[in-house]
């Protein structure tokens, strides 16, 4: 019997679906050292987070609510900041991170009277924007909001959003393609207005945003190498090709003209983006998995994982470890299979097919790319660390040294120590 899916309307632009199975299974670490805890409960969708202190502040998408939850797993009462937020799709409260006293946050916010020339991509009149804000953190409230960056919103698909601090405390942040045409999309000549599939960084010392890189379909997770500083981020492919990607200064991630390895292709000419230089992958996966949060290990209790990089996914619930090379710019793998840096599909031959109904066999397996079905996937052992997280939205390392990790249709937030 096929077990049913449920759609995870919420990422669905990353085909995230899983299934009912992984919803009520208990979340497994494939480490004995390690043991998973349920930290807090009942939050509403809740996206991203940053520490202040021992505490934690996390996004609700689409309450507006940043809710600030004590050492314990308790949550206070009030939220410490509530904005209206626009919610269609993949809209809503989507980034945070913090910077001394300073918190930023990006968001999707209604407007009045913005947007409101007919917008052809969305099919109507535009009253939201995503925006950036840096505000005051007083231990207590999030004040004195000043606008730092504003994008458009379009039919609300492809908004990334989420954020990360570099060693110097500059602040990194993303926005998807919205689904946009343009140079940013490797679209030589076509209109350049808004600077979309791209990633910028923030000097906080002066407010000023610089275009950090482009060419990025979408994004749900940038993290920053703590020993180089080096800007790490994942990509949602479409049918095909998931990537992780070392971002370096002035990176072209290649997208719409390529996507997972290059095989050969290159990218156009694009006057006054010609600086922005194409790299491979540093890792792809096929079938994409709706790739999200990576994060470094750097904690005494994960000091057996400090030359890894661990990623998670919405599709799966997994948490993925990767080990570094001595450059700590690629990865390194004991797995044959893995060595050319893409967890491969098997696809089927047509002369199985033959025997076997498409529609039957998609729906066995759930493998369906470029409208081709697929067996299975390459072994995964080597990368796997943990699974049943459900929607993993956002990890990251507290003060006490565990990994805190968010499952977003749950609504929950579980802690990883040993």
């Amino acid at each position: 019997m096929n077990i049913p899916l449920v759609t995870v309307f919420i990422f669905a632009a990353m085909v995230a679906t899983f299934s009912l199975s992984q919803v009520y299974a208990e979340p497994v670490i494939y480490d004995d050292d390690y043991i998973v805890e349920k930290f807090v409960s009942r939050l509403g969708f809740p996206t991203t987070m940053t520490f202040v202190g021992d505490e934690i502040l996390i996004l609700e998408k689409s309450s507006g609510n940043v809710i600030r939850i004590q050492d314990n797993g308790v949550p206070y009462p009030e939220p410490v900041l509530h904005v209206p937020v626009e919610i269609k799709v993949e809209s809503g409260l989507l980034g945070i991170s913090k910077v001394s006293n300073h918190v930023f946050l990006y968001y999707t916010e209604p407007i009045s009277g913005y947007g409101t020339s007919y917008n052809e991509l969305s099919f109507g009149y535009d009253a939201s924007r995503n925006a950036v804000y840096q505000y005051d953190w007083n231990g207590e409230k999030l004040t004195s909001p000043v606008l730092i960056k504003e994008f458009p919103a379009l039919n609300g698909y492809h908004n990334g959003g989420v954020m990360t601090k570099g060693l110097n405390n500059e602040i990194y942040f993303v926005i998807g393609d919205l689904e946009q045409r343009t140079v940013f999309q490797n679209i030589p000549g076509e209109n350049a207005d808004f600077e979309t599939g791209s990633i910028f960084k923030i000097d906080t010392e002066s407010n000023n945003v610089e275009l950090y890189a482009m060419g990025i379909r979408n994004s749900f997770g940038l993290a920053v190498d703590p020993i180089t500083g080096y800007l790490w981020d994942t990509e949602n492919g479409p049918d095909v090709y998931d990537e992780i990607n070392l971002v370096e200064t002035k990176f072209n991630s290649g997208w719409a003209k390529i996507q997972g390895p290059s095989n050969g292709k290159s990218l156009p000419q694009l006057p006054n983006y010609e600086e922005y230089e194409y790299s491979e992958p540093e890792f792809s996966w096929e079938l994409p998995i709706g790739v999200t949060a990576i994060e470094f290990p750097n904690s005494k209790i994960f000091k057996k994982y400090e030359n890894f990089v661990f990623v998670a996914d919405v599709n799966n619930g997994h948490i993925y470890k990767f080990k570094l090379d001595d450059t700590r710019t690629k990865f390194v793998f004991e797995s044959p299979q893995l060595q050319d840096n893409v967890l491969n599909i098997y696809k089927n031959s047509p002369d199985y097919l033959q025997y076997v109904e498409d529609a039957t066999f998609v729906s066995d397996t759930g493998c369906l790319v470029s409208g081709f079905p697929c067996s299975t996937l390459e072994p995964i052992d080597e990368i796997l660390f943990a699974k049943n997280f459900g929607v993993i939205t956002d990890m990251k390392f507290g003060p006490d040294g565990a990994l805190y990790v968010i499952s977003l249709m749950e609504g929950k937030i579980y802690r990883i120590a040993n």
